[in-house]
């Protein structure tokens, strides 16, 4: 057994089924998780179900009997040779989502809370797995736009106060220094509370903190996020005016940048058949 270099988690390895090796990471005090890990990795857990995900994952929801409420068992699976061989190099994919979460978490700002992290012993890995804590009562800032169920109308004061809101996290989000992997509106959950909303952030695989986040970087995300179909122009022209005030872009910066995003994300709609 051996610590981390954070100290409130272990890593320990396990045996599993086949003949093979599981190096289990998971928090002090829960040492639980290295018994549970071999079914975990299975996917062998009573009462978990499929979750619908992208094709290079599976997912399973489910409750487990010594706790409330519900985990969620991400498996990255291999994309091709390259994943394979990467492997050999880096950390695995789901390594590389626990320190995203953990980073997220260390800054100041919402994720899933991690649980456990298994991946293979040995030099050569494949698959890895993540376990975190289900986020309750959150709703992607994609559906919440998208369904009229939740109260967000086109053309309201209450859809643009909440655009406005989820444009100042992205802003404080750059302000410490973050690059989010993918900054798209199904990657922001939104839970509104008695002191306004809440955001949590998803797919923290590629996030990286700098010292000042590049100029470039700030960009990418922006166009990420404009690149969704779903926002209105109207939706648009609010949550840019809101993050440009917020992350106190003016001139011929605000200008130069939102000329940038408009141009990169009618090339990525074009490339993707969106318009022509």
């Amino acid at each position: 057994m051996k610590r981390s270099t954070n100290r409130i988690w272990i890593t320990q390895v396990v045996p599993a089924a086949g003949g093979r090796r599981l190096k289990v990471t998971f928090r002090d005090g829960e040492a639980s998780w290295a018994a549970r890990a071999p079914d975990c990795w299975e996917m062998k857990l009573p009462g978990f179900e499929p979750v619908t995900c992208s094709p290079y994952s599976k997912v399973r929801r489910g409750a487990l009997s010594s706790e409330t409420g519900a985990v969620y068992l991400k498996k990255f699976l291999l994309r091709g040779w390259r994943d394979a061989f990467k492997g050999m190099f880096r950390t695995s994919r789901a390594g590389r989502a626990w320190r995203g979460d953990l980073l997220m978490e260390k800054s100041g700002f919402s994720a899933p809370h991690v649980r456990c992290l298994i991946r293979p012993a040995g030099f050569f890995r494949s698959e890895s797995m993540l376990i975190t804590d289900e986020v309750s009562n959150a709703v992607s800032v994609k559906k919440r736009l998208m369904d009229p169920q939740y109260g967000l109308a086109a053309g309201t004061s209450r859809r643009f106060a909440f655009l406005r809101a989820v444009a100042e996290a992205a802003a404080r989000l750059h302000a410490a220094g973050i690059c989010h992997g993918d900054l798209r509106t199904n990657n922001i959950l939104s839970r509104e509370t008695g002191e306004g909303w809440e955001f949590i952030w998803l797919d923290n695989e590629r996030n990286r903190k700098y010292r000042t986040l590049p100029r470039r970087k700030r960009n990418h995300n922006l166009m990420q996020f404009n690149t969704d179909r779903e926002p209105s122009l109207a939706d648009r022209v609010c949550f840019w005016r809101a993050y440009a005030r917020a992350a106190g872009l003016t001139g011929d910066d605000r200008i130069g940048t939102a000329r940038w995003i408009r141009n990169r994300t009618r090339e990525r709609w074009i490339r993707h058949g969106f318009m022509k």
